[in-house]
């Protein structure tokens, strides 16, 4: 992910993050933001960088590591690679959108870490080892696929 000109990458719990405009530097001493456990999910957004490990799915926000602020928004992550980013249209402009299937349902995280489960009450994912997930027009209609690869079902939901 590119955050505030820098490469912000992950390896295992631990997220990098390269020197402003210049993504081959960095300073192992102040450049590593470790997070609770292996990173499925790593997206930016104008102002911060949605992440999920097994532990959740969580917002940071601040201009570089000495000041990231973590702020977990859910107990429910994505199946690792279960998410993207697009572009959509709003009153302010072109903003970032990052969608991500989580067993809550279809998730969507936008700048200042607003949150928005689609799902709400309606449905509930499986949780799995990987997936993907797409968003697509179809016949003017806003879509977004979600497949994940081996489903394990938590019964999370409780139909009405």
């Amino acid at each position: 992910a590119i955050y505030n000109g820098s490469l912000i990458s992950a390896s295992g719990e631990i997220l990098y993050v390269s020197k402003p405009y210049h993504a081959e530097v960095r300073d192992s001493r102040l450049s590593e933001f470790p997070l609770g456990g292996h990173v499925r999910m790593l997206a930016a957004v104008e102002d911060g960088l949605w992440v999920a490990t097994q532990d959740g799915t969580a917002f940071i926000s601040g201009s570089g590591v000495d000041d990231f602020v973590y702020r977990r928004v859910s107990k429910h992550a994505p199946a690792d690679g279960a998410f993207s980013v697009g572009v959509v249209q709003t009153a302010e402009g072109e903003r970032y959108e990052v969608r991500w299937a989580s067993p809550e349902g279809i998730c969507l995280g936008y700048a200042g870490g607003r949150y928005v489960n689609l799902s709400y009450n309606d449905v509930a994912l499986p949780s799995g080892a990987s997936g993907r997930c797409h968003a697509f027009t179809e016949n003017g209609t806003d879509r977004i696929l979600a497949v994940v690869n081996n489903p394990v079902s938590g019964n999370i939901f409780t139909p009405k």
